[in-house]
């Protein structure tokens, strides 16, 4: 689906105010300048503050200018810094997907091309602090995108799929060395946490260092990649088999490069994969870090199967990252930080505006879900505007309908259930349908397969609209299965049809799944 131009909307992080706000204290255990100014003395122009005798600006003692000393040190082992990094990275995708038809059928073989292009600042803050706090959290990763465009061909069907303007500031998760963008108070689309999903992204690059003994970062050394950095490196659940290994040898420049190679079998959302990898970063230095890489090109071979969320595929990738150069302390990086200090209230006094966009013009072309960003959480938006929804990383959508789209919840590799969204036709206000209707609905749908109704329950929203919920079981193939069905109506009599199968076995799994996906529903109201 082609991404459209969306409405601006000042809802970007700002890097400042997070930062400070977050880890200020852990990090220096020290009331600010100006903090110590308020606390201590105050001036006016009527009251000049009065001389300080000699003896009291010198030191007492020995042991106060030891202490002096120490607090110096304190401050300047604790400080925070913070840079920025210019990335430019191309990856180009040729291969094929293919798609199962039955058992007794040919699978289907479709010609995949893809050239993705981005152009990237990430900014990165860090607390210098010898022994950190058991509760600190790890400064917040900024990624600021100025391109991130994909031409993609399957079979022939061309599109470009883009980040729109209103998303090109995003705060990076790196929770598990997976590298999770996301937007602080809005939702991303699928397409667009598709577009940004990269192998080899610039925010792990220095776990293969880190996580790897210090030793081995030496010349002509080799280690293996631990497998959770493999796994993050190569957007795969996890690792089955197989190793990524290490090598670090001198360049002719003066740096050194890190070739990575090897052969890795692993498994994503339940299909199984492997990848033939060969990988070269060149360093400004002889030893290996973050700070003095220059450049990495990465050749990718996969062959995975289908799962139950999407086909198999056979592909050759090539990823090619370019750092251009640092801002640390410098003009440009003073300018780009000044730049996003307008919008800094949005992280701390945050308010859920979500009410605020429900409201549509005819005309309107895009406008995006707000609210508290958490990654993972992803936007789908009703092509027809009736309504959109906010969906939790599990579920998966797999196929679109006229009115609606389908969506499967996969956990840990199994498929737990399938759901099923669609507009229903509106009803007048005085005709709107009770639990009975719905179960009345429920069982001539169901047919042969309808076992019993196991509970039944109606509530009401603060915006108006009416939901109706009816849980129902009985056997599908032979095999026990659980339904919910809801029907959500709103206060001007739209309806939306919410069904959920899970087999019975995966209940424990799915728990209270449906509940979370049907509140993240909401239905727009679309003005002439």
């Amino acid at each position: 689906m082609v991404i459209r131009a969306m409405l601006n909307q000042a809802l970007f992080v700002t890097l400042m105010l997070v930062f400070t706000y977050l880890f200020f204290e852990t990090c220096l255990g020290e009331p600010t300048s100006t903090e110590i100014a308020t606390e201590t003395i105050e001036v006016t122009p009527s009251e000049p503050m009065p001389p300080v005798p000699l003896e009291s600006a010198l030191p007492a003692s020995t042991e106060a200018v030891e202490e002096n000393a120490a607090q110096k040190e304190h401050l300047e082992s604790n400080r925070l810094t913070t840079t920025a990094a210019h990335f430019r990275v191309k990856l180009d995708v040729k291969g094929s997907l293919v798609a199962p038809t039955g058992k007794d059928s040919q699978a289907v073989t479709l010609p995949i091309d893809i050239a993705a292009r981005y152009d990237y600042l990430q900014t990165h803050t860090t607390c210098h602090a010898k022994e950190s706090p058991k509760d600190s959290q790890d400064p917040p990763i900024i990624r600021e995108y100025r391109t991130a465009v994909a031409d993609v061909r399957i079979d022939g069907h061309a599109e470009q799929i883009s980040l729109a303007s209103d998303s090109r500031m995003l705060v990076l998760s790196l929770k598990e060395v997976r590298v999770t963008p996301y937007l602080p108070n809005a939702y991303l689309t699928r397409s667009e946490r598709e577009l940004l999903s990269v192998h080899f992204d610039s925010a792990i690059l220095d776990q293969i260092l880190i996580k790897s003994s210090t030793k081995h970062s030496q010349p002509h050394n080799t280690w293996d990649i631990p497998h959770e950095v493999v796994a993050g490196l190569l957007l795969i659940d996890t690792v089955d088999s197989g190793v990524l290994e290490a090598r670090v040898t001198p360049s002719d420049t003066g740096g050194s490069s890190l070739v990575l190679s090897g052969v890795i079998t692993g498994a994503i959302d339940g299909s199984s994969t492997t990848l033939t990898v060969q990988a070269a970063f060149q360093y400004a230095d002889k030893q290996p870090s973050a700070e003095t890489l220059q450049s990495l090109s990465a050749t990718i071979r996969e062959s995975r199967t289908a799962s139950h969320v999407a086909p198999g595929l056979e592909l050759e990738a090539r990823i090619d990252l370019i750092r251009e150069h640092t801002l640390d302390e410098s003009e440009e990086l003073g300018r780009w930080l000044a730049s996003i200090e307008p919008v800094r209230t949005a992280v701390l006094s945050f308010t859920d505006t979500s009410d605020s966009r429900t409201q549509l013009t005819s005309d309107s072309v895009f406008i995006r879900r707000t609210g508290k960003g958490s990654p993972g959480l992803t936007w789908h938006l009703d092509p027809e505007k009736h309504f959109d929804i906010v969906y939790e990383s599990r579920w998966h959508e797999i196929e679109d309908l006229p009115r609606g789209f389908i969506l499967r919840l996969i956990d840990r590799g199994a498929l737990v259930s399938q759901c099923s969204v669609a507009m229903l036709p509106p009803v007048p206000i005085d005709a709107v349908p009770t639990v009975k209707d719905v179960q009345r609905d429920i069982e001539r749908s169901l047919g042969a397969q309808f076992g019993i109704f196991e509970e039944s329950e109606e509530s009401k929203r603060p915006d108006g609209t009416t939901v109706i919920r009816v849980a129902s079981t009985g056997t599908a193939e032979e095999l026990p299965f659980r339904w919910i069905h809801y029907v959500l109506i709103s206060d001007q009599g739209k309806r939306i049809s919410v069904s959920f199968m899970t087999e019975s076995s995966m209940q424990k799994r799915f728990e209270t799944a449906d509940r979370s996906l049907v509140n993240g529903i909401e239905f727009l109201e679309i003005s002439p």
